[in-house]
């Protein structure tokens, strides 16, 4: 095997794209007339961005609207120059970002086909060999031969889509394109765009869907505010990227200081104490799934004459978005109510933790020994992220589950 197989498809080293801002016209001007001095505001979109991708790999690209994933894509696809920084991409890129960029809207579908196929770096021979491949995927029929100005969005994207999938790239860049068109041609460029990643083409596909870079994707690489936050096994990097785009939880209630003044029930017993525990009795800020949690806090009664003679206690598990994801009481496990004391301590422990990853708090709180009324509770405790080491389920818990596929016998051939 070659040395130049053996290098990475694509290099990126310390790049960075800045715009300079204008307020008033004329300053463009005064900029190039004097270019020792800075006019407006200087924009920075992508700083210090650094990373390699090998032969066939698929990269998925995640972060926030306006982290600078389109600026980093188009600056690889060489659509744009870095403003700091070295890109090396070798081979043939296919830029699935601004479809149809090179088309002219008053050629033919026809003649924009051989035009666009010889700006993505095919020769005229190459695209008139794929022509009819090209018109068959792209299926508009008689419009082939009519100029692009009358073309609809969605035949115009049809086109577009489809010469830039027949260049047989070595490098394919995708920019949440795979939307294009109505659901039968969505379903056909997903079937070629698998087509080109098992005949070992590298990938950089940005998507908002989570579910599609981990099932995808070899690496991804998150982007926050310009900067590359994370770069390495999809299962890492889609976790810190989806905790960091949840909202922060509920700062937990400061628990009252005794008060003899206070005469409302809720008063009358104070939680604190609140920790989430690991099986060696650590505190955990960061468990893994399937991991043993123990959840514990502590409460103290300051007015005896004001509780029942019963308790009962209750934990409740949130999302941080506010998700109800479970909750249980002493009751519902079937332990009778207990008795009221000075002071204790509660503790939960859950085996086996089925949480996928995400960002989570709890509620806890203390109930007469029926259950109907709350005395006290606290909301936020112990907030708390899951990582998974395995991608094996999507959405909140892994459930354990057993398949039966049964197939019908393929039907024998007529005659």
């Amino acid at each position: 095997m070659s040395s130049e197989t053996n290098r990475p498809v694509i290099e990126a080293e310390g790049i960075g794209k800045s715009y300079r801002l204008y307020d008033r016209p004329h300053e463009r001007l005064l900029q190039m007339l004097r270019p020792g001095r800075r006019y407006g505001t200087e924009l920075t979109v992508l700083r210090d961005v650094s990373f390699e991708v090998d032969r066939g790999e698929t990269v998925g690209i995640v972060g926030r609207n306006g982290a600078g994933k389109s600026t980093l894509l188009r600056i690889l696809a060489g659509v744009l120059t870095p403003s700091t920084g070295r890109v090396a991409v070798r081979g043939r890129i296919a830029p699935l970002i601004e479809l149809g960029s090179g088309f002219n809207p008053e050629l033919t579908g026809r003649e924009n086909v051989i035009f666009n196929g010889m700006l993505l770096g095919m020769a005229e021979r190459e695209v008139l060999a794929k022509f009819d491949r090209i018109a068959a995927f792209a299926d508009i029929g008689d419009w082939l031969d009519r100029p692009v100005k009358t073309y609809s969005s969605g035949m115009f994207a049809r086109l577009a889509f489809s010469v830039a999938i027949h260049v047989d790239p070595d490098v394919l860049i995708v920019d949440e394109i795979l939307s294009v068109g109505d659901a039968a041609f969505q379903r056909k460029c997903i079937r070629r765009f698998h087509e080109v990643r098992e005949a070992g083409c590298t990938i950089l596909l940005v998507a908002h869907d989570d579910y599609m870079v981990r099932a995808l994707c070899r690496r991804a690489l998150y982007l926050r505010e310009g900067r590359m936050v994370a770069f390495g096994a999809p299962e890492e990097v889609v976790g810190r990227y989806v905790h960091d785009t949840m909202p922060a939880p509920p700062q937990a209630a400061a628990p009252a200081a005794p008060a003899p003044a206070f005469d409302a029930k809720a008063d009358a017993i104070r939680l604190h104490g609140f920790a989430l525990l690991d099986e060696a009795g650590r505190r955990v800020e960061v468990a893994q799934h399937g991991a043993t949690l123990r959840l514990r806090f502590d409460f103290e009664v300051l007015r005896p004459e004001e509780m029942p003679d019963e308790v009962s206690f209750v934990f409740n598990l949130y999302t941080t978005d506010g998700t109800y994801v479970c909750g249980a009481t002493t009751l519902m496990d079937r332990l009778p109510p207990h008795p009221t004391a000075p002071a204790g301590r509660v503790e939960v422990t859950f085996p086996a933790l089925p949480l996928l990853t995400g960002a989570y708090h709890w509620r806890v709180a203390v109930n007469d020994g029926q259950g109907l009324m709350s005395l006290k509770e606290v909301k936020g405790v112990c907030p708390f992220r899951v990582e998974e080491a395995e991608y094996r389920s999507a959405g909140l818990v892994h459930l354990e589950r057993r398949w039966k596929v049964e197939l019908a016998a393929p039907a024998e051939a007529a005659g």
